[in-house]
């Protein structure tokens, strides 16, 4: 809950300086864009730019991949964890209101209960909310060091192949068969299993890395040659533009859904209601059921109602960034120039 709270103190304090930032990098682009148009560039330069930001295009799909794949499965376990999790209490202050009913309980006595049976199960879904996106975080950052131990130390990920090359594993891949990837809920929890190994190791990786920040200065301490230097701001220049350049068109589509997703979730909440007075109609006019899910059915109804409709919003997000992503990547590679300029 505290990072949480200082997460928010610092968007606050720094939102200023990222806006004035952020409509420099929006002049910086206008300019690089327009140079691209007007400067002749060596043939063989574009070609190795090219290169270059499609390696650094890959080793950043390879880890926002994996990093998304955690944080699906991560939300769709949380989320089913959460909502089993409010059915036992709204279950209970049902429990205790009959009891209370059974006793002849004060006036005021039931109207604290009532209260009760509103604001507890909204405050332990305002709670299980925050663990989930906790957790989410983490798998965001386990998945991360699963790419750099994996994928990322295969220098096959990161071949510029030949056109001919390009062309017949094109041929070759007609031939093969359809591999299907196993999806749903069971896949989900088996990833996570293999997530939960791997922390492990993540978690030693981190504090090796916290306490040895003398590796970080051996490298600080290194003395290049001058065009080893130059060479380095040039392809700092490509890697910075590209990540930052996709990473901001991601924000923006999520930021975009997430606008019309937090309106859906505001109007199921508000839909709940009118779903929970029908039930209970319903429920009302079937003699079989016992009195003490009489009330809880329709409060449960409307909890898991908006619950669903608040962890769609979340998916949506994540599946806007990764378009936003493909969007940017793509068109990045179609004027590489612009990265030159």
């Amino acid at each position: 809950m505290s990072q949480f709270i200082n997460s928010i103190k610092d968007v606050k304090k720094n939102y200023t300086k990222y806006d004035g930032w952020e409509q420099n990098q929006a002049d910086d682009a206008a300019k690089r864009e327009h140079l691209s148009k007007t400067l002749e560039l060596p043939k063989d330069k574009v070609e190795l730019t090219e290169a270059k930001a499609k390696n650094v295009i890959r080793a950043a799909e390879i880890l926002d991949k994996k990093s998304e794949d955690n944080c699906e499965n991560t939300e769709q376990s949380t989320g089913i964890i959460s909502m089993f999790a409010l059915l036992p209490p709204i279950f209970a202050l049902q429990a205790i209101q009959m009891k209370l009913i059974k006793s002849n309980a004060s006036a005021k006595v039931m109207q604290m209960m009532s209260l009760a049976q509103v604001v507890a199960p909204f405050a332990l879904g305002a709670g299980l909310i925050l663990w989930a996106n906790n957790k989410q975080k983490e798998a965001s950052r386990i998945g991360r060091f699963q790419a750099k131990q994996h994928e990322l130390k295969d220098v096959k990920n990161f071949v510029n192949y030949t056109p001919e090359q390009i062309e017949a594993a094109k041929i070759l891949v007609k031939n093969m068969p359809d591999k299907k990837d196993k999806k749903g809920i069971f896949k989900a929890f088996s990833d996570m299993k293999q997530m939960s190994l791997d922390k492990k190791d993540y978690k030693k990786w981190l504090e090796a890395k916290i306490k040895n920040p003398e590796d970080v200065q051996k490298l600080l301490n290194t003395k290049f040659t001058p065009e080893q230097i130059a060479q380095g701001e040039e392809d700092k220049e490509i890697i910075v533009n590209i990540v930052k350049d996709i990473n901001i068109e991601a924000e923006n589509y999520s930021e975009n859904m997430e606008n019309a997703s937090d309106t859906l979730t505001m109007l199921s909440a508000v839909g709940s209601i009118p779903i929970g007075i029908a039930l209970n109609k319903i429920i009302k006019n079937i003699k079989n059921i016992p009195q003490q899910v009489r009330g809880f059915v329709p409060v449960a109804a409307g909890m898991i109602f908006t619950l669903g409709v608040l962890f769609w919003g979340t998916a949506e997000q994540k599946k806007a960034s990764r378009v936003g992503r493909f969007v940017k990547r793509k068109e990045i590679l179609s004027n590489t120039k612009v990265l030159m300029a």
